[in-house]
């Protein structure tokens, strides 16, 4: 239903009411794997009219309430990237946010029977459970191909497992896990700013991004140039974009920015940079914190115009806190905000 609707009159905002709006309360299950597939959708609801006098709520089960707070806890960090999809596939384009698998997969025509599975972006496919008792869960991963026809990859978000498209794969899958079962093509950029207990009730000036990058192996086949036997990368991107989040100072005073994050991978180095496109707004932080969380990967992170002395971090015991978060050593991307080339 969502994604038939994201086709439709409503390509941004749609979301399901989270544990079904009328009929008996959901179980402690049912209400688990509602959430974690509920948060990937721009709106995200727990609402309710049961036939049972009963009222769903997040803290309505005790034993499965930490696995719900983990749960809108990461949608919290990740609004970042989900305002950005929204703004820049919906408000600017006219484009779903959440969208069936055959939307960016048209060659691929085993994505016309997945009813159940969606993307979130054209880079994220999340695959609910449906299933009472599942532990694991059964997902075919559509074909793509890079610009340079390449045959190209997901990456598992839960265990960093690296599949290539095109295949049916089997993912654990539990009921103390914050998330349904999620994969991210290679290539790709997630942003997350602070989990807070509600929309600006902090400062809001943290931003910490994680990639994606294809394995080496595909590297060396992707960028060698075959005549002249050099490396020619490809360059990865994702927009983030910033406002206020209060006013629609974005539509009357262009008051927005747009930080485009982008990627080359070598066989040797990954190359992290960022343009800002337009600097309208200037956001609370300036520095991006970034990593790659892949235990895979070992090339090194390389910042576009930075000294790396100045932005690498080798041993996590001795990092201060701001360059560590959830067990992975991030590194200090600064933005000069006012030498910025405005639109």
């Amino acid at each position: 239903m969502g994604t038939g609707a994201a086709l439709c009159a409503v390509p941004g905002g749609y979301g399901h009411d989270n544990g079904g709006f009328a009929g008996p309360a959901p179980t402690p299950e049912q209400l688990v794997r509602w959430v974690q597939q509920g948060i990937f959708w721009t709106r995200f609801c727990i609402h309710s009219f049961n036939s049972d006098k009963s009222i769903t709520e997040p803290w309505m089960y005790p034993e499965v309430l930490p696995t719900i707070k983990s749960a809108i806890q990461w949608r919290y960090k990740w609004i970042p990237h989900l305002y950005s999809l929204y703004v820049n596939l919906t408000y600017r384009n006219n484009e779903p946010v959440v969208r069936p698998t055959f939307y960016d997969h048209l060659h691929d025509k085993r994505t016309l029977q997945q009813d159940f599975d969606f993307m979130v972006g054209p880079q994220l496919l999340v695959a609910p459970v449906y299933k009472q008792g599942a532990t694991d869960r059964q997902v075919y991963l559509p074909s793509f191909q890079h610009q340079l026809d390449v045959d190209g990859g997901w990456y598992h978000y839960q265990t960093g497992q690296h599949y290539r498209g095109g295949q049916d794969v089997s993912v654990p899958t539990f009921l103390d896990d914050s998330l349904a079962p999620l994969f991210i093509k290679e290539g790709t950029f997630m942003c997350y700013g602070k989990c807070m207990p509600h929309f600006s009730a902090l400062p809001d000036d943290e931003r910490r991004i994680q990639i994606y990058p294809p394995p080496m192996e595909a590297a060396t086949v992707s960028y060698l140039n075959r005549e002249f036997q050099e490396e020619k990368p490809y360059r990865w991107k994702f927009m983030l974009t910033e406002d206020d989040g209060h006013t629609t100072g974005h539509q009357q005073n262009n008051s927005y920015t747009d930080v485009e994050l982008w990627m080359e991978c070598y066989t040797n180095r990954i190359l992290v940079g960022i343009d800002i496109l337009y600097d309208g707004y200037f956001p609370e932080y300036d520095t991006l914190w970034v990593t790659c969380p892949l235990d895979s990967e070992k090339r090194p992170l390389v910042f576009d115009g930075q000294d790396e002395d100045d932005t690498q971090v080798t041993n996590l015991l001795d990092a201060p806190d701001e360059y560590y978060d959830e067990n992975y050593v991030y590194r200090a991307l600064k933005i000069n905000w006012k030498k910025s080339n405005k639109a």
